[in-house]
Order: C-alpha cells, then structure tokens, then sequence
C-alpha cells in the first residue's frame, strides 16, 4: 500500500537488518513450484519490479530470455523504477530516511554523494532492464472473478504484472511469495519463485553449478531468505566465494541456524555437508568451511552449545570431522565438553 516501489521497500527492509523470506522453502515444494517452467505451454515470464531488480543484479536476465523465448514486464514497472530515481535526485541535498527496529524509530542520514551514487544504480539496472526484458502496456484484461478485480488495490503495481499474464497467456516470475499465491491461488496463474528458476536453469543447463551457487549467495546477501540449502550447493558455494573472508558463503550457511530453525534437518545438512568438504578439499580449507557451518549451529535457539556439536559429530561418518568439531568446539567455549550419552534434548527439540 505504500507509494514507494517494491525495490525501494526492500532496500529500506535490508537497511534494518530484517529479511525477505522469498524461498519456497521445502525442497519438494520448490520441485512443484518450478512444473510450469518445463512445460511448452509456460508461455512468456511476466516479471514484477523487485523481480527485474534482482535478475538484473545477479547478471540473469539476458539468460533467462534465451532460454525461455521472451520475459515481459509492465511498462508501469519501469516507470515505478524510475520514479524513485527521480525522486532521490530531488531530495535536499542531506537527506534523511526514517525506520522502526522494534519499538524504536531509528534515523539513518543520506549524504548527496550518497544518494548521487544509488541513483547511479537504480538507473544502470533500469538500463539492464530495458535491455533484457520487453516492456509492455497494460490494457486490462476483462476478469470474471470479482476477487481478481477487487485485488488490485491491495496489489498496486503488481497488478498490472497479473494482467499482462494473464492477456498473454504467460507464468508469473516473482520474488515476492505473497504474491505468487495471490496469483495461483486468485487470479488462476502459473507463478514461480527465483529460487526454484534457478533450479530448472541448472538443470537444462543455462547454468553451471558455479553460477547457480553465486546466485544463490547473492540472494543471500541481498536479504532473500534462501530457505533450502543442501550439502552439494553449499561446497559449490565455499568454492564459488573467493573472497578472503568468505562473506557470501557465511551469509547462506547462517540458514543453517538462528531463530525458528529446525534443529535435526539442518544437522543432517551440515553433517553432509562437512563429511563432502573432507572428502573434496584439502585439509585446513575442508577445516575452514566446517568451522562456518558450527558457528551457525550454535546460533539455534535453546539448545546447548555441547549437544548441538555432539549431535552433529554424531551424524559425521568421516572421523576427520568428528575430530576437528571436538577441536573447534575446545577452542571456542569455555566449560563445553561434548558428550555421547545423551542427545535426547536435540531429538525432542526437533520433534516439537
């Protein structure tokens, strides 16, 4: 409801700390979601701003046009881009935006040069944009239900993305999963997430698994809660970041832990994934990468340090990795001695 674009919402989101969860989350359901993307009949990808935002940024949409025969965008959503150019470029010269943490409102001051440099952004991907993707009028559809109508106040902008696809016969593209429901379940449409794009990408190859891993991280780092992670895109993250620190692949493993985290899959996952990382890499980097997995583990919420750690040695076949978490976890914690007794703590919190 608000007259700012989707983009620009975002940012401001990613601006406080909090994140977009865009994902589909269960592999299987992710598996579902992406059906219409090998079909014949998927006919073109209608996109919304924030999803012609994102593809731009990850380098995708030139990609995802040959591949699928053609992706359209509402031409609203490019003037919905250019507008919030234009109306940095005609803020005061300091500027200052307001956000809430919590219960508190927090002030963030804007520098012109700062504000020169993110109009320089908006207006470089706008440029993509218009490059990779065909811009297309509105003209709305004639909608039998009247819930479709009566949506497209609630929606705004992305509206008129359920309107081109629906005139052109065509699956939505959207980050955004609210919306994808609205469009399923409502207006009747195929709609999928970039995750599970990337998915069919790799799989018919427009995609290597290098590429795939660096989107994923980048989605990560943007704020896009990537809600399935797997052994196998984790190594080929850790090898795909060559940074000094890492900093992508240790944003994408922090899905691994933190609040409302379900204990014994991520374990399974991260369990998997050390056991491949001894097995693929030379020892101190093999090291390195299991080290990021247990510091996000002991982020999960109400449960000891020790038993995380037992528990995740206690699903490591290779004893390189059993040894190296009773290493790490000596050389992180005080008073933390993993035992073997008992891991019933573990199992009853993933049960609940």
């Amino acid at each position: 409801m608000s007259p700012a674009s989707l983009p620009e919402i975002a940012f401001s989101l990613g601006q406080s700390g909090n994140t977009l969860f865009i994902a589909t989350g269960h592999p299987h359901d992710r598996e579902v979601e992406r059906l219409p993307l090998g079909k014949d009949d998927c006919g073109p990808l209608v996109l919304d701003s924030i999803t012609a935002w994102v593809l731009a940024k990850l380098d995708l949409l030139t990609c995802v046009a040959n591949t699928f025969g053609g992706v359209l965008i509402p031409v609203s959503a490019i003037d919905e881009l250019r507008a919030w150019s234009e109306r940095i470029g005609e803020a005061a010269s300091e500027s200052m935006t307001l956000h809430s943490e919590g219960d508190r409102i927090v002030r963030t001051d804007h520098t012109e040069d700062a504000r020169n440099s993110m109009r320089a952004e908006i207006d470089e991907v706008v440029a993509r944009i218009d490059e990779g993707v065909t811009s297309v009028g509105i003209g709305i559809p004639e909608f039998e239900d009247t819930q479709v109508r009566q949506m497209a106040d609630l929606l705004g902008d992305q509206f008129d993305t359920v309107s081109v696809a629906t005139r052109e016969g065509g699956t939505v593209l959207s980050l955004d999963l609210r919306f994808r429901q609205v469009a399923r379940e409502i207006a009747g449409l195929n709609a999928v997430g970039i995750d599970a794009l990337l998915d069919q990408l790799l799989e018919v190859e427009a995609i290597d698994t290098e590429q795939h891993a660096k989107s994923m991280m980048d989605l990560a780092v943007q704020g896009c809660g990537v809600l399935s992670v797997n052994a196998g895109l984790l190594l080929a993250a850790f090898r795909a970041d060559q940074s000094d620190n890492k900093r992508g692949f240790q944003i994408l493993v922090r899905f691994l832990g933190g609040r409302n985290a379900e204990p014994i899959s991520h374990l399974t996952v991260a369990a998997a994934f050390a056991d491949l990382t001894f097995q693929e890499l030379p020892a101190l980097k093999a090291q390195s990468a299991t080290g990021h997995v247990l510091r996000a583990l002991v982020r999960l919420n109400g449960i000891a340090a020790d038993q995380i750690v037992e528990a995740f040695s206690a699903r490591c076949r290779d004893y390189r990795v059993r040894r190296y978490a009773r290493e790490w976890t000596r050389g992180h914690f005080f008073h933390c001695s993993p035992s073997t007794s008992d891991l019933s703590d573990v199992s009853a919190y993933g049960s609940k």
